[in-house]
Formats: structure tokens, C-alpha cells, sequence
């Protein structure tokens, strides 16, 4: 009798021929040859403990999409010239690619076609109408560095980060939540609890045990100045503790012990790889976030006075017991002039008058998306590398994303809020940085994606409201979550597990 192919054996069997080549493909370049055979008996070992215990390959990719988020702002790790976010990027979607439902798959919303298809449309324009060599020749020297900035190249491959960031981190978030909707919670948390360990290795950088920097293979740097963990700068360091704060507060509030806990040991961390990068956008960025999270969580806003109240003892008893903590703290965090802040802050005029000059210089399509990064200011490099085509896509791009995230409040309250109060902070925070094009706030544009998509597809959010009324009843009938009454008949997607 000739054996039964099931579609899920025909998916698995696909997905993991594509893993394997994919892998193969990419560690060719960064291993040594005699490394590639241990590597390929790796994985085939891994498949055949796949087929064995009969786990589906997607909620592989779904795992996998979970370590990309853990590492999602680790921009400093790698093996070899690859970084590891990118590998688990990559090989989780090859996974859930063949999970793909188009009937369930809504539309590519505006406000991100709103952003890629405008940077698309000024690099067009910037093709046919190209910017003389002689004006990227002059511009200016920093008084910071004392070189020329000159012409960065790759314009195209600035254009493809940018689209990638743009689509394809929120879509394959997207794809692991279609396969089980419970999964945007522990992506959530995921992505937290690699914020917090980030920050941890850069306290601990910052008080000479670089313990966590040498084990991760990230660049160490000398005790005592601005850290940046896993990070390559300590502003992407600040703009973790931006990204992930607000979150952080959402799962020290949930019912389950484990989310409490990566919420409740996240929030300090944050704040305190916000203390020791010594980046003061970010600090005031995430004083924001936490201020609008208290408004804005359900659980939070009912006892706003009470934590207000705490907060404040807390605050001025530490204070009193050390009079010279306000101090350091300001020192530490250059809230106060001094010469390290007088030079920054140079830098940043200089900076910012040239972004002005690109777009006096191009103003209807910049001077390329290479050099939105430059201003150190977004707005202005929004308008210096894409000009009014790109800077209105990016007004678009903000107003959408609150929109959707508005919109899933339906769903779930308190989620929404934290990433409300997320994408308001860094509405502020982008006058004073030019880190949109990274996989660290890319990936919260996911989470909105994705909690959105949810609330507008009726199995997904069944689903999601049952887990919330599951785990916390009283909780779930305060926030208004009342799923439709047929919702106990439905079955869990927790099937998915196993193959059928």
C-alpha cells in the first residue's frame, strides 16, 4: 500500500529543503569549508527530529520569529558578516511562507504603502534627475569628525533596507500571528526580554564586567563612558529603551507569571541602559512613554493617583538619602551643559544646517534615502534624502500607524494604548533622531500590523479575546472584551502544534 503524502508533509518537506539550501547558501560564506559538513549534519539531525515528534515546520518559523525579536536590537552580533537577527529573520519565513491563506490576508494597508511606494517614487525621480557629483563633493566637513561627508554610496541597496523594513519585518510578524494568534504575545515578550538583556550586557560594559558583551562576540568598550550593549551606538541603545518601555509596562501588567516577570525585570533594565547610554532624546522619549502609559493602560489609569503618588515618594526619599544622585544623574545623562554636550550639540547645528541645504539644494525628491540618517533629526532627513515626496509618505506613514493602533483598541485596550503611547513618544523622539531604518522600530510597526490585522479578522480575534478572558475574567470584563457567544465551540489553534 503506497503511503499517504498529507499538505502539511508536502509543506514540511518543502520548508525544510528551503531552510537547508538557504543556510547552506549563507554560512558558505562565513564558515570554513571543513565546518560545512558539521553544519549540514546539524541540520539534517533537526529535521529528522522534526518529522519525528511531528511538530509542524511553520510553528518552527514561528519560533524562529521569536528570536528574531529577542534579537532585534542586537545590531552589534553576528556570525561572521551575517547578522543573527537576519538568519532568524529569514529562515522563519521560509517556514510560514507555505502557511500563507490569501482569503484571510487583508490588503497591505495605505500608510505603509504610504512610506515604501514614496521612497520608490523620489528614487525614480533622483535616477532620471541625478544630483551632480560636484555638490556631494562639497559638502560640508564636521567640526565633530573633521572629514568631508562627501557622497555615501548605495543608493539602491539604502532603497532595498529601507523596503524591507518597510514590508517584509511587519508582514512575517503578521504571518506568525495568522498561524496562532497567541504568538504576538510571546513575540511581544521576546522582543522585551532581548531589549532588557541588551541593556543589562551595557550596564555591565558600563561598570567594567563585560562579561555579556564578550559572550555574544560584541564590540566591549572602556568602563565608564556611554554604553552601547549590543548595539553599535549607545543613540540605538537609547532607541531600544524607547521602543521597547511602553511594552515593557502592557506585560508587567498581564496575569501570566512569566509575562510579569519580563515586564516587571524589562522596565528597569530599559531605564537603565537608558542611564548609561547618555543619550538625552531617548530618556525624555521614554519619560513620555511612560507618563502617556499611565493614562492610557486600563489597569493603570484606574489607580493613576495612587502610582503618581509612589512614584513621587519614591523619588524624593531617594533623593534625600542621596543628595549628590540628582547630580550624577543629570551629569550622566548631559541633561546639563557640559563640553561633551557643547560639542554635540555643534555637531547637531551643523548637521541640521546642512540637511536644510539638501533640501533647498532638491526639494521636490532629496538628494537619496542614503542620506535620511545624516540630520540627526528625522524630519529633516526625511526631507533632505526623499524631499516633499518622501516627507509627505512619512507624515502618512505616523498617522496611519496611531489610526490602526486606535482601531485595535476594540480588541484589546491596554495592548493598543502601549503602543499608542509608543508611537506618540516617538513622534517626539524623531526631532532629536534618524533611526527609523532599523529593525528595532521596524519591528513595532509589526506589532501595530499585526494587532491590527487581528481585530479585523473574526477567527483571529475570537481567539485573542478568549485567551484574555481565560486568563484574567474579571480583568477582560472590565476592558469590555465580550467575544461572540459561540467562541467556546471554536477550536484552539493550539492544534497547530502537531501535524494532523
Amino acid at each position: 500500500m503506497t503511503p499517504r503524502i498529507t499538505p502539511a508533509t508536502k509543506a514540511a518537506t518543502v520548508s525544510f529543503v528551503m531552510v537547508v539550501l538557504g543556510m547552506l547558501l549563507i554560512l558558505w560564506s562565513v564558515l570554513q569549508t571543513a565546518q560545512i559538513w558539521f553544519v549540514l549534519s546539524a541540520l539534517i539531525a533537526v529535521g529528522c527530529l522534526v518529522v519525528i515528534s511531528g511538530v509542524r515546520m511553520a510553528v518552527l518559523g514561528v519560533v524562529l520569529i521569536g528570536l528574531y525579536c529577542f534579537t532585534a536590537s542586537w545590531d552589534d552580533v553576528g556570525i561572521g558578516p551575517v547578522g543573527v537577527r537576519q538568519l532568524f529573520l529569514i529562515f522563519g519565513g521560509m517556514l510560514l511562507a507555505p502557511t500563507l491563506d490569501p482569503r484571510r490576508l487583508p490588503p497591505v494597508p495605505w500608510w505603509l504603502h504610504a512610506y515604501g511606494v514614496s521612497a520608490v517614487v523620489a528614487s525614480c525621480f533622483l535616477l532620471v534627475f541625478p544630483i551632480s557629483e560636484a555638490y556631494y563633493n562639497e559638502r560640508y566637513a564636521t567640526s565633530a569628525v573633521g572629514t568631508a561627508l562627501g557622497e555615501r554610496p548605495g543608493q539602491l541597496s539604502s532603497l532595498a533596507s529601507l523596503l524591507f523594513n518597510n514590508y517584509a519585518i511587519p508582514g512575517v510578524i503578521v504571518l506568525a500571528c495568522m498561524l496562532m494568534p497567541r504568538a504576538l504575545r510571546w513575540l511581544i515578550a521576546a522582543y522585551v526580554a532581548g531589549a532588557a538583556l541588551c541593556c543589562m550586557a551595557a550596564i555591565a560594559g558600563y561598570y567594567g564586567q563585560p562579561i555579556l558583551l564578550n559572550l555574544f562576540g560584541a564590540v566591549p568598550y572602556p568602563s565608564g563612558v556611554r554604553a552601547s550593549g549590543f548595539t553599535s551606538h549607545p543613540l540605538r541603545l537609547g532607541t531600544t529603551g524607547v521602543m521597547g518601555m511602553g511594552l515593557a509596562c502592557w506585560l508587567a501588567l498581564q496575569p501570566r507569571l512569566i509575562f510579569k516577570l519580563v515586564g516587571w525585570g524589562g522596565v528597569p533594565l530599559l531605564l537603565g541602559g537608558l542611564y548609561v547610554s547618555g543619550s538625552r532624546g531617548p530618556i525624555v522619549a521614554a519619560v513620555i512613554v511612560l507618563v502617556l502609559c499611565m493614562f492610557l493602560l486600563p489597569t493603570v489609569r484606574r489607580r493613576v493617583h495612587e502610582v503618581v503618588a509612589a512614584v513621587g515618594v519614591a523619588v524624593l526619599a531617594v533623593l534625600l538619602a542621596v543628595p549628590s544622585l540628582a547630580e550624577e544623574v543629570l551629569q550622566q545623562t548631559r541633561l546639563t551643559s557640559n563640553s561633551t554636550t557643547t560639542v554635540s550639540d555643534d555637531g547637531r547645528r551643523e548637521v541640521l544646517a546642512q540637511g536644510l541645504h539638501d533640501f533647498h539644494n532638491s526639494p521636490f525628491f532629496g538628494i537619496g534615502v542614503q542620506f535620511i540618517a545624516e540630520a540627526h533629526t528625522l524630519y529633516v532627513g526625511v526631507l533632505a534624502g526623499g524631499g516633499i515626496i518622501l516627507g509627505l509618505g512619512f507624515v502618512l506613514f505616523n498617522v496611519g500607524s496611531i489610526r490602526a493602533a486606535v482601531q485595535s483598541l476594540k480588541l484589546d485596550r491596554a495592548l493598543a494604548g502601549a503602543l499608542i503611547a509608543t508611537l506618540i513618544g516617538t513622534l517626539w523622539y524623531w526631532t532629536v533622531a534618524d533611526l527609523i531604518q532599523t529593525k528595532t522600530v521596524a519591528t513595532v510597526f509589526g506589532f501595530v500590523l499585526a494587532l491590527w490585522w487581528m481585530s479585523n479578522d473574526e477567527d483571529a480575534s475570537v481567539e485573542w479575546r478568549r485567551d484574555l478572558i481565560e486568563d484574567e475574567p474579571a480583568l477582560a470584563e472590565a476592558d469590555g472584551v465580550l467575544p461572540p457567544a459561540d467562541w467556546q465551540a471554536r477550536p484552539r489553534t493550539s492544534a497547530l502544534w502537531r501535524r494532523p
